[in-house]
């Protein structure tokens, strides 16, 4: 499709999410990384990564390339894997295969940086307008508490919110939690303008750091 007003848009302005994402990255990137990004799209974020480490592996869902679950590259070969907005899309029940077999891919040590939407200030797809839920395309949006459990299920043995915004900081976990528990309390309407106010929307904002 390429007119799609998501490729239209890239092509005219490709940098716009390619320079923040860099920033946020830019601490864990070293010349002898091996990188990893899932779901890579048109893989402008790859290439621009690929000038800075060693080895760049990018994985898409295409019919005969994955099937967004496996992760066919080398076990532990990877020193940082990196996905945005892409946990939104994997399915509940293959949650945890997948984090399992993107765990298996990353050398030990190494990290897998993990951004995606907060449910208490969405649903952040189209559903915003119709429902209380993501549905659609997002099949399931998380909480900071529960992404925790599951890259802790899945083998990970820390992981740590992360705050980018000027310079990197890394709150304690049960800041974020609960700030997410109070807000799941309040009726939806109050809740979810809360969670949007911008103070508490970029605590809000997922972006973990899981070590293996």
């Amino acid at each position: 499709m390429p007119h799609h007003p998501r490729l239209t848009h890239k092509r005219v302005g490709g940098k716009e999410k390619t320079v923040p994402a860099l920033k946020g990255l830019g601490r864990f990137l070293k010349p002898d990384a091996v990188f990893l990004e899932i779901g890579a799209g048109d893989c402008s974020l790859s290439f621009e990564v690929a000038r800075q480490v060693k080895q760049v592996y990018t994985l898409e869902v295409r019919e005969v390339i994955t099937d967004g679950c496996s992760v066919p590259i080398p076990d532990a070969s990877v020193t940082l894997a990196y996905s945005n907005q892409l946990r939104e899309h994997v399915h509940p029940d293959d949650a945890v295969e997948q984090l399992g077999n993107i765990y298996d891919a990353i050398a030990q040590g190494g990290l897998y940086l993990c951004i995606t939407p907060n449910r208490p200030n969405g649903p952040h797809n189209i559903s915003k307008y119709f429902d209380r839920t993501a549905t659609g395309m997002h099949l399931k949006e998380h909480t900071v508490r529960e992404l925790i459990r599951l890259f802790t299920e899945a083998g990970f043995s820390r992981v740590r919110p992360l705050v980018v915004r000027g310079d990197a900081v890394f709150p304690p976990a049960w800041t974020v939690t609960w700030t997410e528990r109070r807000l799941c309390l309040l009726p939806f309407g109050l809740g979810r303008r809360q969670a949007r106010w911008k103070p508490i929307a970029v605590v809000l904002g997922i972006q973990l750091v899981a070590t293996k």
